[in-house]
């Protein structure tokens, strides 16, 4: 027997999940439009933005050989070992990486101290195209191949550009997510690490 007048248990359940969606959503808005904003937390150095650098600790970088485009030498991590490598992956068809590359290369020809090597890593790249983006660009540091992507999965890199620093004891002592931004956030970078 149903007694009228006295909502069900459903029918009092219902409702109070749709307010609580609605307030759930309202609250979502409002942190959206009222909370930080990414330029201002990127400043501050809590998120993968580019030109911050995010140090690691107790890491060591995955060694690797590449075949540079230009020479046909090949060269390995391991044999670097006593300077400071700064691991640049890229590939021709992204953006960032275009307006990258001349800072790379105006680093690597004005700016590197002896004891710094600047590599790049064609990741996920046709060699043709690889080698024309070299060209285009001037690139005068080592560049080798990643077409198949193992070497930037080993460095878990999760798009290009990312900028990796490995120290001259083979650490991996952090990362540039995205596209460095400055000569002077390389310097920066460098001097906040052992080694740099």
């Amino acid at each position: 027997m149903q007694v009228t007048g006295i909502p069900s248990v459903r029918g009092r359940i219902i409702p109070g999940i749709a307010i609580a969606l609605v307030v759930g959503l309202l609250a979502l808005l409002a942190w959206t439009l009222l909370g930080p904003k990414s330029d201002d937390v990127a400043q501050n150095g809590r998120i993968n933005a580019p030109g911050v650098f995010i140090p690691f600790t107790n890491r060591t970088a995955p060694d690797f050989t590449v075949t540079d485009f230009n020479t046909g030498k090949k060269v390995s991590l391991k044999d670097l070992r006593g300077k400071t490598v700064i691991l640049n992956f890229w590939a021709s068809w992204c953006q960032p990486c275009q307006t990258e590359a001349p800072l790379l290369s105006n680093y690597e020809a004005n700016d590197a101290p002896a004891n710094v090597v600047v590599i790049g890593i064609a990741a996920w790249d046709a060699t043709n195209d690889s080698k024309t983006f070299i060209q285009q660009y001037n690139l005068n540091y080592l560049n080798g191949p990643d077409s198949n992507g193992h070497i930037a999965i080993d460095y878990g890199v999760a798009g290009v550009p990312e900028t990796f620093v490995v120290g001259p004891d083979g650490a991996l002592e952090g990362k540039f997510p995205g596209a460095v931004q400055s000569v002077d956030q390389i310097k920066t970078a460098l001097e906040s690490i052992s080694g740099g």
